[in-house]
């Protein structure tokens, strides 16, 4: 459908483009807060303008970091000078509920240690968005074996502000890390993506607050360090926890060298392309400032920088990263050591998705 002005898309695509669910966009939509640009009289269907996808992308984005949605309408319609004051204000409630939830933990444990009670367990309080975990571990689940019981898991890492989730089938790695409160210890909990959200679906909207409870005290008769997830008053949540194989990604990203090329893509034109392909394998170029992803069937180009190379990649885990993807354009960044690909998403920067590859 178009306007006199523009094409328009289906609530499907646009959902597919921000990354907001289809639901979530109706509910703002009957808030006033993401209106359709057109609504069609007789079936009810709703469009959306291309132009309309930034302010659906910094509402998802606001939402994920906990702003409440009142706030979010104000910060997207005021005046640049008033946005800022309100984010402002938002980042010093945040400050102090951190320094003061921090200043009760660190009190509790100088009186545990006073008393000799300690426990030896490392414990992380993550405050977080219940919608964001959902749809950061929908979203990286694609990446979960099929074959391997031992990675059809994902994992759950808390640490500095954010809590990362990641699956991989050990052929792709994908990982989406969201915004969240973290107090204490570093954590890291591995389970099911089932069951998570089992648990998750259950939950308020909004706000929720857990802990990641591990030792390094051993299971009787195993190997496998003890790791649970506690709710808010310390009370066990009903998701076991499964053996964790995962790498690090960070540690994947720490160590590679300064990249050899990058390139911009479009989605679409990717989705396509590896849709329709056939064979297991497909070439990526580099070249005079060009990329090239070349199938039996077609080629796709775009921009890019860096060194000129020719690669040979497998389909089918590239085909996974781009599904997953979120927004019209994908980057594709080569890195020589550890020999992988980065997939990311200009309109979702928390996102990443890994793959390796071989030379042509």
């Amino acid at each position: 459908m178009t306007t006199s002005e523009q094409p328009l898309q289906t609530i499907s695509a646009f959902s597919r483009a921000v990354g907001l669910s289809t639901s979530s966009i109706r509910d703002y939509g009957a808030i006033g807060l993401l209106v359709p640009a057109e609504v069609h009289p007789a079936s009810g269907y709703r469009y959306y303008a291309d132009a309309q996808q930034r302010r659906a992308i910094w509402i998802r984005r606001l939402r994920e970091a906990g702003l409440d949605l009142d706030r979010i309408r104000t910060v997207v319609d005021a005046e640049p000078q008033d946005a800022e004051r309100i984010l402002d204000d938002w980042l010093a409630e945040i400050d102090a509920r951190a320094a003061a939830a921090s200043q009760v933990a660190e009190d509790l444990r100088a009186e545990l240690r006073a008393a000799g009670g300690a426990s030896p367990a490392r414990t992380c309080r993550v405050r977080v968005v219940v919608e964001a975990v959902v749809a950061a571990i929908q979203q990286v689940m694609r990446a979960c074996s099929r074959e391997d019981d031992s990675f059809a898991t994902v994992l759950l890492e808390a640490d500095s502000g954010r809590l990362s989730i990641t699956a991989t089938d050990r052929r792709l790695l994908i990982r989406r890390s969201v915004p969240a409160v973290t107090l204490g210890d570093a954590g890291r909990f591995c389970a099911r993506p089932d069951e998570l959200l089992s648990w998750l679906d259950a939950l308020a909207p909004g706000l929720c607050e857990f802990v990641i409870e591990s030792s390094d005290a051993r299971k009787p008769g195993g190997d496998i360090p003890r790791s649970m997830l506690l709710d808010a008053d310390g009370v066990p949540i009903a998701v076991p926890s499964r053996i964790d194989p995962f790498p690090s990604p960070e540690r994947l990203i720490d160590v590679a060298d300064v990249p050899l090329a990058r390139a911009a893509l479009q989605r679409a034109g990717a989705e396509a392309l590896l849709s329709d392909a056939t064979t297991a394998n497909l070439q990526l170029e580099f070249a005079d400032g060009t990329a090239r992803l070349i199938s039996e069937k077609a080629t796709l180009t775009g921009r890019s920088n860096g060194e000129t190379l020719r690669l040979r990649v497998a389909r089918s885990p590239y085909a996974t990263a781009v599904q997953a993807t979120i927004g019209d354009q994908l980057t594709c960044t080569i890195y020589a050591e550890p020999r992988h690909i980065a997939w990311t998403a200009p309109s979702q920067p928390d996102f990443v998705a890994l793959a390796t590859y071989l030379p042509a």
